[in-house]
């Protein structure tokens, strides 16, 4: 049972890049950094939720995870943390971040966590890129699926935000009530550690919840099995359609003949620009400095100082800027 002095604790966890930080730094009020590559959260983050929302609770930014299954070291450490943190233990609340453009990669965590016993909370992000593929998820059918509240999140707008705190509120006045739930090792639900059943489950909740646009998922679809020689169905479990656009410019770019002579011509542009079309504006920038550094040792005594302007300052600056 949770204690009336305990404070609750609550995990922010997801896939790399799934916007975990984002809404950690909207809750916090920090300015930690985010990044485009997996890696840069590789350790905790924790911070009291901002007075304003009115939750008096711990909140704590996790590294970035895949699975509960770990591949590495630093993986399996993160996931012995989530079951027993070294100073605030288990946590009461998961918030679990999903990409929605990659809905079909990003539900495997949280589907493992919710079958592992932990309370969760999906934080759907990236919906505008997932809505420019002309494909709307059912925000009620991936609740009904999963069992638990799936909120939408706009990092940039902070659209969302308000709903994930009313969520947040409801969901830890229930733990209060009813009591904090242990976990179960992830091991111990799927002995084998397959992922078969997982995956199945997941591309069966995908099918789902996707809600196509008629028209253009049928054109998308045809152009992309024209092109691509693959069943539709494969491309309706990735969770989004090939963008037109990107098919027309495959078609040329990679085409085996057209594809080869671009390649040739942007490389021959590239260095024409480096060693050709550059040439006149490097010498213009190193005459400059040339006459720079020789009104200094004309126009100053010689010595330490302005040797150091001259052959230092000046000189190394233009051999910078005629690099550059």
């Amino acid at each position: 049972m949770t204690s009336a002095l305990e404070t609750p604790v609550i995990t922010l966890i997801g896939p790399p890049n799934s916007g975990k930080t984002t809404i950690f730094n909207i809750l916090s009020g920090k300015n930690y950094k985010t990044v485009n590559y997996p890696g840069s959260t590789v350790e905790y983050y924790t911070s009291r939720i901002l007075a304003k929302y009115n939750i008096h609770a711990e909140l704590l930014d996790s590294p970035g995870l895949i699975s509960l299954i770990p591949e590495s070291l630093d993986e399996k450490i993160t996931i012995d943390s989530l079951y027993h943190h070294p100073t605030l233990g288990t946590p009461h609340l998961l918030i679990a971040t999903v990409d929605a453009s990659q809905l079909s990669r990003h539900l495997l965590l949280p589907v493992q966590l919710l079958k592992s016993g932990f309370n969760v909370i999906i934080a759907l992000t990236m919906n505008d890129i997932q809505q420019k593929r002309k494909v709307i998820i059912s925000i009620e059918k991936l609740s009904k699926e999963l069992g638990c509240s799936v909120i939408q999140i706009n990092g940039r707008t902070k659209e969302g935000i308000g709903k994930l705190i009313s969520t947040m509120n409801s969901s830890l006045e229930n733990i209060r009530n009813n009591g904090k739930q242990k976990p179960v090792p992830y091991e111990q639900v799927v002995p084998n550690n397959s992922l078969v059943d997982t995956f199945l489950e997941i591309e069966r909740i995908t099918n789902k919840v996707l809600e196509f646009k008629v028209d253009d998922h049928n054109n998308n679809l045809k152009n992309a099995n024209n092109q691509l020689k693959v069943h539709p169905s494969i491309l309706q479990s990735n969770g989004f359609t090939t963008d037109e656009i990107t098919l027309k410019l495959d078609r040329v770019l990679l085409h085996k003949y057209w594809g080869f002579l671009i390649f040739i011509l942007v490389m021959g542009l590239t260095f024409t620009s480096i060693f050709w079309l550059a040439q006149p504006l490097m010498d213009l920038v190193d005459e400059l400095f040339s006459v720079l550094n020789n009104i200094v040792l004309t126009n100053f005594q010689t010595g330490w100082f302005s040797n150091l302007v001259a052959e230092g300052i000046i000189s190394g600056v233009g051999s910078v800027l005629v690099f550059v």
